[in-house]
């Protein structure tokens, strides 16, 4: 497995924490931009704080609440930039073309510092159509998982589901989701959150809280569906005790997620009755050429089955899939 890439931003991170003053997101975001080389700080200032395409698509201006609320939860500032974003227009492809060729252009000597190859940004900014589509679905179920009910209920009666899932992740924490509070993790300030946090992992009655649930299953379809090649992939987790119903220790998605919540997911798996796709306009299906890359980038252990399908065939294929 490489680590290049968690190491290069566990460094960064952690750099920001012991060399300077970091007292907000913002703070954050004006450390790392002054270790960049020059023309990538210029080239990426343009993008996302002007009037650039991607700026526009991706709604930057809509995160400033965010990354300036301090004390109080992020929650209602995130769903407030989901819901306006959702409504607006997708990034087209050729938006992301460019700007991807205008990073790569101006950041290719800051990725070799950091130890990022360039396929990884080329992944990720394909990614951005699946990204956003995942990020815009909504429920409109009452209660995410067993216990939590979830709020932000709109006039239509339906919650997205990011803030659902966060909603969810902040009455498990026990308290307030602010930035100021997911600074303190990141920056490794907040050890009995990071052991709460990693005891998800640890813990299948805990994991599958989160994970068995529609926003999740939905979410886990539309990558699949978006990224055929993945159905196939395989990954290792060990004697992981997610998993201890199953004999095998090597996993495809499909297999994992089924063993963890009894639930198939895939490619031809329709989504929950309780979700909806709310993203405006036309779906953009994600760049799949790259995955290979991303997986040995990111998971080192994932092999990727190469098998394009046709999406109009794995549409008429889809069965209907409810939670009991």
């Amino acid at each position: 497995m490489r680590f290049t890439t968690v190491a290069a931003i566990t460094a960064l991170v952690g750099a920001a924490g012991t060399s300077a003053q970091v007292a907000s997101p913002m703070d954050l975001l004006n450390y790392v931009s002054q270790l960049l080389t020059p023309s990538c700080r210029t080239t990426l200032t343009g993008l996302v704080a002007g009037n650039s395409s991607i700026a526009q698509c991706l709604n930057v201006q809509g995160l400033y609440p965010v990354l300036m609320s301090t004390n109080g939860s992020v929650i209602p500032e995130v769903n407030s930039y989901l819901q306006s974003t959702c409504a607006m227009p997708g990034c087209s492809n050729v938006t992301i073309q460019n700007t991807t060729q205008q990073v790569l252009s101006a950041c290719s000597t800051d990725l070799s510092n950091f130890g990022l190859p360039q396929d990884v940004l080329v992944t990720a900014m394909n990614a951005i159509p699946t990204a956003r589509k995942v990020l815009c679905l909504s429920t409109n179920s009452t209660q995410l998982s067993n216990s939590t009910t979830i709020g932000y209920n709109s006039t239509t009666n339906s919650t997205l589901c990011p803030t659902a899932l966060l909603d969810d992740f902040q009455s498990y924490l026990g308290v307030p989701l602010s930035t100021r509070y997911i600074q303190s993790i990141i920056l490794g300030g907040n050890a009995t959150a990071y052991r709460t946090i990693t005891n998800i992992a640890n813990n299948k009655t805990v994991a599958a809280k989160f994970a068995c649930n529609d926003c999740v299953h939905a979410a886990v379809d539309v990558v699949l569906e978006d990224y055929p090649q993945l159905e196939n992939a395989t990954f290792s987790l060990g004697n992981s005790p997610l998993v201890s119903n199953l004999t095998s220790t090597n996993y495809t998605v499909s297999e994992f997620y089924q063993g963890l919540c009894g639930v198939p997911v895939g490619s031809n798996v329709s989504l929950p009755a309780s979700i909806n796709e709310t993203a405006y306009g036309t779906n953009l299906t994600a760049s799949a050429t790259k995955v290979t890359a991303w997986a040995s980038a990111t998971a080192g252990t994932m092999t990727s089955s190469i098998g394009v399908a046709s999406r109009s065939a794995q549409q008429a294929k889809k069965r209907f899939v409810r939670w009991d």
